[in-house]
């Protein structure tokens, strides 16, 4: 037989690793969604695991109401020793809602909510450190999100390594790369221009054009008064 002491402490590791994936999972998945991809700042492995775990102690308390219930009837059924296949559904349900569904929404509305750019809110946010400017790393990767919430194309003065530069719209169905290691861009049109940025033809040279990173030696963005003169071709 194993020796009780063996047990025991194996039971309470068992129980401190399931307590603490159960309190980090929901912080994790919410940090996720909130960060939609952006590459914020380095943190230390202490303050990622106290932001996730803040996030996860949100999460249940906003659940906690459902999760109290829960473990209310599942102790009587266990100290009656009966199984209901009814509270197993519900517990798996719990587990896919409290620790995936619920925290990837809030963590995706929260992000929207401090995405909001109007006064006074931009400013609350900015001094609290959640806005988007301030949890962002790269200066390239904020300055692209902007040119994307735009409701209009915007224009850019593509100058490469080699020749002369381009002038690219980008638009809705544009991208721009956030890996620092392949900083590529894709322009919904493409025009030729001289030296100085003027277009040299009237019609775009290409369309959905996908540029290298590796081609490239700067990007440019075109003032608003000159972004209009410019026309679309």
């Amino acid at each position: 037989m194993a020796d009780p002491a063996y047990a025991q402490l194996a039971v309470s590791v068992l129980g401190g690793l399931g307590g603490t994936i159960i309190l980090l999972t929901p912080g994790y998945v919410f940090s996720k969604a909130f960060g939609r991809g952006i590459r914020a700042p380095e943190l230390s492995a202490q303050a990622f695991i106290a932001s996730t775990a803040m996030a996860g102690v949100f999460v249940h308390a906003i659940s906690l109401f459902w999760t109290m219930s829960l473990i209310d009837r599942a102790w009587a059924q266990f100290a009656a020793s009966a199984r209901e296949p009814i509270l197993f559904a519900e517990i798996a349900v719990w587990t896919l809602v409290v620790l995936l569904i619920f925290p990837a929404v809030a963590g995706a509305t929260w992000a929207r909510v401090t995405d909001i750019r109007a006064q006074p809110l931009a400013a609350i946010f900015d001094w609290v450190g959640v806005g988007t400017a301030r949890r962002t790393a790269e200066a390239w990767v904020w300055t692209f999100l902007e040119l994307e919430r735009r409701k209009r194309g915007s224009h850019v003065l593509v100058r490469m390594k080699s020749g002369p530069p381009y002038l690219g719209t980008f638009g809705p169905s544009s991208l721009a790369s956030s890996d620092p290691r392949m900083r590529d861009i894709y322009l919904e049109e493409l025009w030729p221009c001289d030296a100085d940025g003027r277009l040299t033809a009237e019609e775009p040279m290409g369309r959905q054009v996908w540029i290298s990173g590796e081609s490239i030696a700067a990007i440019e963005l075109v003032p608003e008064k000159e972004d209009d003169d410019a026309g679309t071709g």
